[in-house]
């Protein structure tokens, strides 16, 4: 049992994940031709080695990361980038999603560093090379160390900011690619950074959190117009230079009792919260919060005009969500006993990801994109499991009317999993960090042969 605050508990990084669905031998689906089969990195978290990063100055902090681990060349994949890629395209992938690190591009306000930006240009001409259209993500978490002692997304100037760094990104980086993504999970992010202090700048407050929600939603916003008018370059000769939108942590919210009335509000209010109030706010124009005991915010995000080309959904699990009475505001988040889990304690729960995929395309009627999906698994013994009982998931959402246009799996590559360090290995490539060697999974072998047939069988599912 976790006890967290109801923004808290929406916001916290060590999200857990889903109780598994049993399946019986059904039809074949086959995916469509073009669909976008990969995987997704953060730079930050592959890459390491970024003194200008904020996170580099938080791992020195005693007792901020697991085990005291310090990023350091990560899995070094920096350097080793084209190695990654060209195993990639070995696999069968055609297609990958990255950051790029804001903080190596301006380490210092103003100064962008042509180096860098080579360097992401390359990235991106071995993603092409090794046939894997890339996806670009400009914020994962991480940002310049000048831009957090300003306050980070708190900061009154970080929408211009961003809307800059958005701006100079399209200009130089648009010619090699056509798919954006602006934010990685917002809603994560403002609850972990400034409601209670677990990232960079370590602010802590529920009022601070709210506005950094406005603010993080006018900052796409903002970003979705600049990389419009940056890229006019459409590489893949679609009619389309740009195809923009966000990475979105989607969640199944359930009653932990089925007859506690209060439980039932405490699940809606965490679905309302988590889900859906910042995808309100940038494809409705406006963001409205009127919770008691939070700040109440009433305000313009835009004008009505489009600002999302598909949803990115980021699935892991479902919480079973108890209302705590003792403390009014306080929810206990739980996992069913029995259920399985993975290394870092999280539900495996494949049913909860066709259901967010079924109430993503009902409430926004755009295109999604799944930019994460995937489990730590060290031995690699449950995922080839959760790979494929996730994909029939998504077929069956797909065969049900969803248009999913890919699938990005968590991760390419064991990497530095934030606040637990390296310990959790999330990786179809498992990394020995003494040497930097890598080395296939079993799941990336069963990766591989879905890939290669383009199809999957589904059946019947029961929940459980």
């Amino acid at each position: 049992m976790i006890r967290i605050t109801l923004l808290t508990a929406l916001t916290t990084v060590t999200l857990m994940v889903a109780s598994a669905a049993t399946a019986s031998a059904g039809e074949l689906f086959q995916f469509p031709d073009g669909f976008l089969w990969g995987t997704a990195t953060a730079a930050h978290q592959t890459e390491g080695d970024n003194k200008n990063s904020d996170w580099w100055e938080w791992e020195k902090q005693p007792g901020n990361i697991a085990n005291g681990d310090r990023s350091g060349g990560a899995s070094d994949h920096y350097r080793r980038y084209a190695e990654d890629l060209k195993l990639a395209r070995q696999m069968g992938h055609n297609a990958y999603r990255f950051s790029i690190e804001w903080a190596r591009i301006e380490p210092e306000e103003g100064r962008f560093d042509e180096a860098q930006i080579n360097h992401y240009r390359s990235v991106l001409e071995s993603c092409h090379e090794n046939g894997l259209t890339p996806m670009v993500t400009l914020f994962h978490f991480t940002l310049p160390q000048w831009l957090s002692d300003q306050g980070g997304w708190s900061s009154k100037n970080i929408v211009a900011r961003f809307e800059r760094f958005a701006r100079f990104a399209g200009e130089r980086l648009g010619d090699k690619v056509d798919l954006w993504c602006t934010l990685n999970e917002p809603v994560v992010y403002l609850g972990a950074a400034h409601a209670v202090g677990l990232f960079p700048p370590g602010q802590k407050g529920m009022g601070r959190a709210a506005n950094v929600m406005a603010r993080m939603a006018k900052g796409h916003v903002a970003a979705f117009r600049a990389l419009r008018e940056a890229d006019t370059v459409d590489i893949d000769g679609d009619g389309k230079a740009t195809l923009i939108g966000v990475a979105k942590h989607l969640r199944v919210f359930q009653p932990a009792r089925r007859n506690n009335p209060l439980d039932h509000v405490a699940a809606r209010f965490s679905a309302f919260s988590f889900n859906r109030a910042f995808m309100i706010a940038i494809t409705g124009g406006k963001l409205l919060l009127n919770v008691p005991g939070l700040p109440h915010l009433n305000e313009r995000i835009h004008a009505g005009e489009p600002t999302l080309d598909y949803v990115g959904v980021n699935y892991y699990s479902r919480d079973l969500v108890k209302f705590n009475v003792k403390t009014p505001g306080l929810v206990d988040r739980l996992v069913p006993e029995g259920a399985p889990v993975t290394d870092m304690g999280w539900e495996i729960y494949p049913e909860g990801f066709y259901r967010v995929l079924m109430e993503t395309w009902k409430s926004y009627k755009l295109p999604i994109i799944v930019t994460e999906n995937g489990m730590a698994d060290a031995r690699d013994l449950q995922r080839p499991g959760f790979l494929q009982s996730h994909l029939e998931a998504m077929a069956r959402a797909m065969r049900d009317g969803v248009p999913v246009k890919g699938y990005l799996h968590w991760s390419l590559l064991d990497n530095f999993e934030w606040l637990e360090g390296f310990a959790p290995r999330f990786g179809l490539l498992k990394i020995d960090y003494r040497t930097q060697s890598r080395k296939k999974t079993g799941t990336a072998r069963l990766y591989s042969s879905i890939i290669g047939s383009n199809s999957i069988e589904i059946g019947s599912t029961d929940e459980e």
